[in-house]
């Protein structure tokens, strides 16, 4: 049997090993496991759909499906455990200032966090399952930072015709952009493939990392409670879970923001609730990946899982 001393310091504060919070904390953190072991089967029911529905452009309805329904919720589960866990670390660390019981609210927090933790396996399966793991690569091309450099002149309407978020009535002057066009060798736009090259420069990586550090650092200091932890590994990976979690906070309004402030990617937040966007929409703004899709309609095979298995 632990000496009390032992349990103690797996709690990292004063809690009683008897206490109702210290018991659903160690509760919690036991089945973590089984918690990973879910997002591996939504990760394997979002391939499976995948695999199943072949054909993504729709020449009939003029319709492209973006996301499967496994993948939306991956997407969403991360989204709503995110927000549920950064509400209630924020009232953890006092810098909300809501009532709510301990138990209460570290029940919540483990919520949130289950939910995060099912929606990233998940999404790593998903990915490695559907063999696009190089397709959605951490670290971006060349090509793919000078085009997200473009776009995000683009979205302050200093490239091309589109106007300062999208809008097309709050244009700088003609000349200006001719100018600036010229200086960087802007072509136009259109030639991404099915995710931005702003998403995949300057959101995937960021949100990876951010991911990577909140996460792992939150199963350890649940783990504390099963197997103690010396109080000053603790201390450093809750100050690292804590700044990780601001860093959510900053990548949520970035993320968030690109898609509700720039009119041009309205289409795209639209299809995290309907999984589908337009074809002409498609052409218009992802021009390499319509052209995957009107070949995996010739041939019947999905493209984005061909170019995966190519590389």
């Amino acid at each position: 049997m632990r000496p009390v001393s032992m349990l103690l310091a797996a709690a990292g504060d004063s809690w009683l090993p008897k206490s109702d919070l210290f018991q659903l904390n160690f509760r919690m953190a036991s089945v973590m496991l089984l918690v990973a072991a879910g997002g591996i089967a939504l990760g394997l029911f979002a391939t499976a759909l995948f695999r199943y529905r072949r054909v993504r452009l729709n020449i009939k309805t003029g319709e492209v499906r973006r996301h499967t329904a496994g993948h939306m919720l991956a997407h969403w589960a991360n989204a709503v455990g995110f927000l549920l866990a950064l509400f209630t670390g924020a009232i953890m660390l006092k810098w909300l200032p809501v009532p709510m019981g301990k138990v209460p609210l570290y029940t919540l927090h483990y919520i949130g966090a289950a939910l995060v933790l099912i929606g990233l396996v998940a999404t790593v399966v998903n990915a490695v399952t559907k063999g696009t793991t190089s397709v959605h690569r951490l670290i971006p091309s060349r090509h793919h930072i000078r085009q997200a450099f473009l776009e995000v002149l683009g979205y302050a309407g200093l490239l091309g015709d589109r106007g300062i978020l999208g809008f097309r009535a709050l244009q700088w002057p003609a000349a200006w952009r001719r100018d600036l066009a010229k200086a960087v060798g802007f072509s136009g736009f259109g030639r991404d493939g099915k995710y931005l090259a702003a998403e995949e420069v300057l959101s995937y990586p960021l949100w990876a990392l951010v991911g990577l550090a909140i996460v792992s650092t939150g199963i350890l200091k649940a783990a504390r409670f099963v197997y103690p932890l010396p109080l000053a590994a603790v201390k450093w990976l809750t100050i690292v879970h804590d700044w990780a979690a601001v860093g959510t906070v900053v990548m949520l309004f970035a993320h968030v923001g690109a898609l509700v402030l720039v009119r041009t990617n309205w289409p795209l937040f639209a299809s995290m609730f309907t999984g589908k966007v337009r074809a002409a929409y498609v052409k218009e703004n992802h021009g390499e990946w319509y052209e995957e899709l009107v070949a995996e309609v010739e041939q019947g095979e999905p493209a984005e899982r061909n170019k995966g298995a190519a590389t």
